[in-house]
């Protein structure tokens, strides 16, 4: 590894928090939105190992393990925690975002 190539974060999450997302998936599916949720989910993938913050809004701070964001790609919500020392992001929960009447 070269210093000047950036690093990967490394992505930590549950077994309870895996299963949120296929859950997600699925619900996706059966409302009609199962392709633009498996693409979601590939862009909220790429985004968390490489520039977290670019699908977040800081919701908190956590003065031990660092910043709490709330974010995603339509129809995908994502909760996770990025810890810079670390290099790290810790995924809360995943949630199907509502549609929108109109």
């Amino acid at each position: 590894m070269t210093p000047d190539r950036p690093q990967p974060y490394r992505i930590i999450f549950s077994p309870q928090v895996a299963e949120q997302l296929r859950d997600v998936l699925r619900a996706a599916a059966v409302r009609g939105d199962g392709p633009d949720a498996r693409a979601a989910a590939l862009v909220v993938s790429q985004a968390l190992t490489w520039i977290p913050e670019s699908i977040g809004e800081p919701a908190y701070d956590l003065p031990t393990l660092g910043r709490v964001y709330v974010g995603g790609r339509d129809p995908i919500l994502v909760r996770y925690t990025v810890s810079e020392r670390l290099r790290v992001v810790y995924v809360s929960w995943f949630r199907l975002q509502p549609r929108v009447a109109g």
